[in-house]
This record gives structure tokens, sequence and C-alpha cells, in this order.
């Protein structure tokens, strides 16, 4: 049924969003960066994406409210990091409301006068687009302020946080040339605004990703992973796509269906770390099955040099957890690579 449906892909969903705030890709991230790619973009699908999951995994007593400016400038982003800045402030800002409240996302443009008041010590006159988080929570006391973006700074219960997610923003934030600041006050609630220095390039009549640029036509993806809620996550996302999708749950399992249905599978996304059988061994002996097929690894790390030493097996690596948006730019690229190997 539809609601049953509705509720596997919730359940889905808030697994996910909990497994991308895991500790070790938060303290990967917050001690040597992660591995960027900056592209040309406006932040308006990535809020979009991110409404969808507050929508469907928030209490109910939390209520969202959303402002954008309707021509957003451009910035040059990594659309994964500016992801994981907006889930890491929303999920605080639910956290800070554990009675609910309201959730206030804003995004405008902005430009900083030379002869104005700046908002931020050390930040430049000129255009930005800002973003501002705000809660109606239990505030920021005033004797920790100047600690929050400490890193394992936590006043969260044993368990419950890291202390390195605000930590995390703050470095995303700089990597990207950007400002931020908060103001807060005690049950009344807490602001962050981020300043995006805008792209030298606002070229309007660009395309931008978008779930457009694939059509899955009905061809066949093959999703192998061993833990459900990120098979059934891509399995969703794939399905909008247009593509149809089979699952696998360990590398063994995975090339005996393969042998079984390779003239009818193109494409395969797999995790490089399963029991069993790992990734990259089953993902191997597909490729002498078909030479042809197109297969995207995934893990929760990445290396600089994973592409270079396997992209004999694999045409495309991608970083868990990934948006749809990166998914569909590593299909793409995919793609493009295996046409130049054949």
């Amino acid at each position: 049924t539809e609601d049953n449906k509705l509720k596997r892909l919730v359940e889905t969903i808030e697994s996910s969003a909990i497994r991308g705030k895991n500790i070790v890709s938060q303290v990967l991230t917050f001690a040597r960066g992660s591995h960027t790619k900056p592209i040309n973009l406006s932040l308006k699908n990535l809020v979009n994406e991110v409404v969808a999951i507050i929508k469907q995994t928030f209490p109910k007593n939390i209520y969202l409210k959303i402002d954008s400016h309707s021509n957003l400038w451009k910035i040059k982003a990594d659309p994964n990091q500016i992801h994981q800045i907006l889930i890491n402030l929303a999920v605080n800002a639910k956290d800070a409301m554990p009675t609910g409240g309201y959730l206030n996302i804003s995004i405008h443009n902005v430009e900083l006068n030379q002869n104005a008041v700046l908002p931020i010590p050390d930040i430049k006159p000129g255009k930005y687009v800002l973003i501002e988080i705000a809660d109606t929570g239990i505030g920021i006391p005033s004797d920790i302020s100047d600690k929050i973006f400490d890193p394992f700074f936590t006043t969260k219960e044993l368990g419950k946080g890291t202390g390195l997610g605000l930590s995390t923003v703050f470095m995303i934030v700089k990597q990207h040339n950007g400002f931020i600041h908060f103001e807060s006050e005690i049950n009344k609630g807490t602001s962050f605004y981020i300043y995006f220095p805008i792209s030298n390039d606002q070229d309007t009549n660009r395309k931008e990703t978008s779930l457009s640029l694939i059509d899955g036509d009905d061809r066949l993806f093959f999703v192998v992973d061993d833990e459900q809620p990120i098979q059934l996550a891509c399995e969703e996302v794939l399905k909008q796509l247009g593509f149809r999708v089979v699952l696998a749950n360990n590398g063994s399992h995975a090339v005996n269906k393969f042998l079984t249905m390779k003239n009818e599978i193109d494409f395969v996304l797999i995790d490089m770390m399963m029991p069993v059988m790992d990734g990259i061994t089953a993902a191997n002996l597909m490729r002498n099955i078909k030479k042809d097929v197109v297969i995207i690894g995934m893990s929760g790390l990445y290396s600089e040099s994973y592409n270079e030493d396997k992209k004999s097996i694999i045409d495309a690596h991608i970083k868990k957890p990934f948006t749809t948006e990166a998914l569909i730019e590593k299909i793409n690229e995919a793609i493009n690579n295996r046409n130049i190997k054949d």
C-alpha cells in the first residue's frame, strides 16, 4: 500500500541521515578535509533536497518555514559539503527543540556595502549568498558561545553527539572562503548566518545538474550493499530516475545473480567494503563476465588514488553518504569513462 511504501521510505531516509552523521565520517572530514569538487551552483536544489528530508523525518511538532530569493546568485562550492552543512544545522535545530517549535530556513542574495556596518569581523564588502537557519529552541548559553565551533565540544548527553558537527560546519565554510556567525537567546532560539561569496561565473543560461539530465529509460541498475537502508535509499532514487533496480547484499550473492542476469544489467552500484566477498573483487569478476557494464564503486572512505588504482575495474567512485545530485554526476562520469575505455 501507499502507506507502507511511505513508511519504508521514511525509515530509509532516517537511517541514512543518521548514518551520514557517523562519527568516522565526521572525524575524517575534520581531521584532513574531505575530497572536494567545487562546481558552479545555485543553492535552490540542495535546499529542496534537505527540506524533503526534514519534512519526512523530523517530528511533526517542528514547523518548517522556507524563504528563498527567486533568482539566487550562484556560488562555487562542493554540493556534498553544502548538503552536510544544511543537514548538520537543521539536526542541531531539531535537537534544540525537544518539545517542538519553528525551524526557519532563509536564503537570499546580499550585497555588503563598504560604508555599511559589516555583520562579521574580517568579512569583506561584496556580493554573497546568505543562508540563515533559525530555531525557537533552548538557545546557547553565553558562557559557552565561544566554544561551540571547537572540535569535540558538545552539550549533548553521552552517545547523542560527537562534538564535531559545528566544527565541521565551520571548517567547510572556511574552505569555501565563507563566513559564519550566530545569535542566540536562552529559551528564545538560535540563528546561524552563513555568507558564501558568489561565483565569478553567473551564466544563467547554463543548465544545472538536475534529475532531467538522467533518463533511466527502464534500463536495469544492479545495487550491491550489505546494509539494507542503503540498498533501499539507492533503489528509490534510481527508480525516480527511470531505472529498474535489482538488489544484492554481498559480493558473492552479487556475482551469482550477475551471471544469470548479465544480458539485462547495464549499470552496477557496488559497495567496496562488504562481508563474504569485498566489492572490488566482485566488481572485477563482473567486469570479466561483461566488459561493457558500467560500474560505480561506493564507500564511506575516499582515497585520491582510488580511481587510478582501480580504473580498469570501476568507472567512477562515490563517497557515502551522497545526494541525488552527486549520484547523477557519478552516473554521467561513469558512462563517459566507460565510453573512453571502450
